[in-house]
């Protein structure tokens, strides 16, 4: 059943809704920032369930016969025989574990579904919940003194006035002047110097990554999103060890995310193959840029 998990996941990536043939529909449907217990959370992709999808449109077979290299006719019995397991499976213990997809629960004829946090899709990258902090009042502290304690307090204020600020005398003919703590722009200088510098490398190195794309004509190619998705899911590849990872575009409102690019198209096939052993690399493919 996990096989089958995992292809939906993966289509999910790309498409709103993939169906089970014969068992349900899994959507994507966005969700509104909420403020639920004292913690706000951020707008995110959820993923629901209609068990009325069942019809085959073919999705989830062609891909299933592809990746693990079956016949159409083979991919269709065999995702028919996961299917009658996860249905019995349901009869039998009354819950489903759809590993990211979430949790279902059977109780008589009601079906009911548990969505995860699906945060395998890309639109939920970098979504954090945040927790307000509650402002609590400063206590007030009130102080009563005398009338004679008031007037001892003045009077030691007075004294305390004329003992650091002495009136001054008109003979002496000094003048006093307030010390003023050097500054060393020694360091101002050198820290600026750096901060030019490593910026003037950034831009180069920049600039090396660009040029080096330009002679590529053959790019590695692992999902195709829209802008703001395309962009999280580069910057991750990126800090991840992908440096010469980008996102490229593809028509309206689709980006192709690139992990990496090759001047040879067989290096590229290659690279490709080792790519795919890895199961979140698994649909990678390659693009010639003419």
């Amino acid at each position: 059943m996990q096989q089958l998990i995992n292809i939906v996941e993966n289509l999910l990536l790309e498409h709103d809704c993939v169906i089970i043939p014969g068992f349900g529909g899994f959507l994507l449907q966005r969700q509104s920032a909420q403020l639920r217990n004292g913690a706000l959370l951020p707008p995110r992709i959820v993923v629901g369930f209609n068990r009325q999808l069942t019809h085959d449109d073919g999705l989830l077979v062609s891909l299933y016969a592809r990746q693990y290299a079956l016949t159409w006719q083979q991919a269709k019995t065999e995702v028919a025989r996961k299917v009658k397991r996860m249905q019995q499976c349901l009869c039998d213990s009354g819950h489903l574990s759809l590993g990211r997809l979430g949790e279902m629960y059977l109780n008589g004829d009601i079906l009911s579904f548990s969505p995860a946090a699906a945060l395998f899709l890309p639109q939920n990258l970098g979504l954090v919940t945040l927790y307000p902090e509650k402002r609590q009042e400063e206590p007030v502290v009130t102080i009563r003194l005398r009338r004679r304690t008031l007037h001892y307090a003045a009077a030691c204020a007075l004294g305390f006035c004329l003992l650091a600020f002495p009136p001054k005398s008109g003979d002496d003919g000094f003048e006093q002047y307030a010390a003023i703590n050097p500054v060393n722009y020694t360091a101002i200088l050198t820290e600026r110097q750096a901060a030019i510098e490593a910026e003037q490398a950034r831009q180069a190195e920049e600039a090396a990554r660009i040029e080096r794309r330009k002679q590529c004509r053959f790019h590695i190619v692992v999902a195709s999103l829209d802008k703001q998705a395309a962009h999280q899911y580069a910057a991750r590849l990126q800090n991840e060890g992908y440096n010469d990872a980008f996102v490229l575009p593809y028509k309206r409102n689709q980006y192709r995310v690139i992990l990496s690019s090759y001047s040879s198209k067989n290096t590229a096939l290659r690279q490709m193959q080792q790519l795919r052993q890895q199961p979140a690399y698994r649909r990678a493919w390659v693009y010639c840029e003419h």
